[in-house]
């Protein structure tokens, strides 16, 4: 007869475990919602925007113009968030999402590089 047992894990065995589903957990919605957010901005040919936060089923959007920033939240925010709840199927579940201004690096424009 084989015996079935395994030998005990060891507490920091059980915790590194619990903490590898938690950081699934947050990291998975994340890519996903970055991912959805590249395709429609692609298929609507926005640019200067990033996800820069996911928190509670909130999405948050950064763009790099204070004119776009508006266009997006004033006017397209519950477009993009119909279309962002399309492409997520529920998973993760969103329930709105937020528009700010969000300096980040961006490809630089022909005549603009800078004298090094």
């Amino acid at each position: 007869m084989t015996d079935s047992r395994r030998d005990p894990e060891t507490l920091g065995e059980i915790v590194r475990g619990l903490l590898d589903v938690k950081r699934r957990e947050q990291v998975e919605p994340r890519h996903r919602i970055i991912n959805a957010w590249e395709r429609i901005t692609a298929s609507r040919r926005i640019s200067g925007t990033r996800v820069g936060g996911w928190k509670d089923g909130t999405a948050v959007i950064e763009v790099d113009s204070p004119p776009l920033c508006a266009e997006l939240a004033q006017f397209r925010r519950i477009e993009l968030l119909d279309a962002l709840r399309e492409e997520l199927e529920g998973n993760p579940a969103l329930r709105d999402v937020r528009f700010r201004l969000g300096a980040f690096p961006s490809a630089r424009r022909p005549g603009h590089e800078r004298n090094e």
